[in-house]
């Protein structure tokens, strides 16, 4: 069988050269832009070249198919789509979306065949990713690089059953080594009184609402009055997934509450028909709203915290004062205890009598 000639040829635009190549593979015409520059696309000419010469004889499959990234990572969103949690897709979606925009930039030539896309053109954009912002944020933590990483091998994993690739450019990259760590970071007496003293009165008592409850802010956020019981004997509130709003766990967990935080919900009846807490103007609270408001109190002060860190003091404190984490796991709504055990360094009781035990046994006795 023949093989096919790829031949380089310049496409004069308005502004600049672009580089296509040109070639005929199983009876089709294949042509696109290889790069914007002569050195670039010489060198993918030379690849692309190579691989169809190694294909005819054998070591690349003749039904091979070209798909471009870009509709590689569609198709990977779509087998995800209706499989997933909507908050779970969306992540994806947000990492694709990145990843995307960072290879078109630097790798363009490669990203119109996936074939082309090597391990070092992946290692490269993941450490871009983390040192250039993304989407005019900041850029990636480590983790979150890595998460993507385990993401592209099973996406390009999947290319290789379709037959796009035959070998996996994304296993053969190295995550990083990020140092673990169970230092949770809560905020003291203190640093709490601070924050009542310098927040926006209204919302005080919501914000007391998440330490007094270690709720996560979507869940506050998406409280329902159908979904509380007003008993004063069993005040309890149901955490439950709904169209709008599914819950981390996927799983329907009741929590009894204090009577402290009892008091605050009670101060929102008739604020809202059907959100428990809502935003001055009565309406449902934006998922940035509470953020931008502990940081506007937080510019004021020499300390640092997040909105989730209100739940992380539930938990410390709960483990600190109560000592169980056995039971912080169903406030916290943990899908597994594993979760929980973040906090167990705080309880004054961990594996206390497992070290009573060891030192018997170290004793002799």
């Amino acid at each position: 069988m023949r093989i096919p000639v790829v031949k380089l040829k310049p496409i004069k635009r308005k502004n600049r050269t672009s580089y296509q190549l040109d070639y005929m593979l199983n009876g089709k015409r294949i042509r696109y832009i290889a790069a914007h520059n002569k050195r670039d696309a010489d060198i993918v000419k030379a690849k692309v070249q190579h691989e169809l010469t190694l294909g005819i004889h054998g070591i690349h499959p003749a039904q091979s198919k070209i798909i471009s990234l870009k509709d590689l990572i569609a198709q990977y969103l779509n087998s995800k789509s209706g499989v997933v949690r909507k908050t779970t897709y969306s992540r994806y979606k947000n990492y694709f979306d990145g990843f995307e925009k960072f290879m078109y930039k630097y790798f363009s030539p490669a990203c119109d065949n996936i074939r082309l896309i090597s391990n070092r053109y992946l290692q490269e954009c993941f450490n871009r990713l983390t040192n250039e912002p993304v989407n005019k944020k900041k850029p990636w933590h480590k983790n979150t690089v890595n998460i993507l990483r385990d993401l592209l091998i099973e996406m390009f994993n999947n290319a290789i059953k379709e037959k796009y690739i035959d070998t996996n450019p994304a296993s053969e990259t190295v995550p990083f080594k990020v140092p673990k760590t169970n230092t949770v970071k809560y905020y003291t007496d203190d640093q709490l009184k601070v924050i009542w003293e310098n927040l926006d009165p209204y919302w005080v008592p919501i914000f007391k609402f998440y330490v007094y409850t270690g709720l996560r802010k979507k869940e506050l956020i998406n409280l329902a009055w159908d979904n509380v019981s007003m008993d004063e004997n069993n005040p309890t509130m149901t955490i439950i997934s709904t169209d709008e709003f599914q819950t981390k766990s996927g799983k329907i967990n009741t929590i009894r509450m204090t009577k402290t935080a009892f008091e605050i919900l009670k101060q929102q009846v008739g604020k809202h028909s059907r959100y428990v807490f809502v935003n001055e103007k009565g309406k449902k609270i934006r998922q940035a709203t509470p953020n931008e408001k502990l940081n506007k109190v937080l510019s004021k002060t020499d300390f640092k915290g997040t909105i989730h860190m209100l739940r992380h003091t539930f938990g410390a404190n709960f483990v600190m004062k109560i000592g169980s984490y056995h039971e912080l796991m169903n406030f916290l709504s943990h899908s597994d205890l594993e979760s929980t055990k973040i906090y167990a360094h705080f309880s004054p009781d961990y594996m206390r009598e497992t070290a009573e035990k060891l030192d018997k046994i170290q004793n002799g006795n």
